[in-house]
């Protein structure tokens, strides 16, 4: 769990998406060009993940028949690099509701997110770091109740270099 003493100031830390997980997992070039464009291994940023993303990262390898090897790689990355997150807070509990609530009352029209999602985009909301992803799920709460950076995944694909 992330608390304000065991961890960098929020510039320094942000907030990963089960599919930058991903990217890192399976290694190879697209790997190497997320980690030259984030620094998670090299100690630029500090990274944290929600237990949400842990759970759907680990329900991916075994719904793909991922190897031991690749297990092990994933278990290493998540024990390693990345500090979890639990979402057992209040103050998330407050942020996913009003989130909810922005998307489904206030927006127009309105914007239905995941509730996976949810809990993800509260999380960045209460630590007030950037989280940062690859797909468009949370462009609608950008700059509104969390920060996203949103990485091309073709950026990210050497062939389209």
């Amino acid at each position: 769990m992330v608390t304000s003493s065991s961890t960098p100031g929020p510039s320094d830390v942000v907030l990963l998406d089960t599919n930058i997980l991903l990217i890192y997992a399976r290694a190879g070039e697209p790997s190497r060009q997320l980690e030259a464009q984030l620094g998670l291994q090299s100690g630029r940023v500090q990274g944290v993940i929600s237990i949400i993303c842990i759970g759907e990262v680990l329900a991916f390898a075994q719904k793909n028949n991922w190897g031991q090897a690749r297990r092990e790689a994933l278990m290493e990355l998540l024990r390693a690099k990345l500090v979890p997150v639990d979402i057992n807070r209040p103050e998330i509990f407050a942020a996913y509701a009003d989130i909810d609530h922005y998307c489904e009352k206030v927006m127009k029209p309105a914007r239905r997110i995941g509730q996976n999602d949810l809990w993800i985009a509260a999380t960045a909301h209460v630590l007030q770091c950037e989280l940062v992803t690859t797909d468009t799920d949370f462009d609608h709460l950008h700059g509104v109740k969390m920060r996203r950076r949103w990485i091309d995944p073709s950026s990210l694909d050497p062939r389209k270099s």
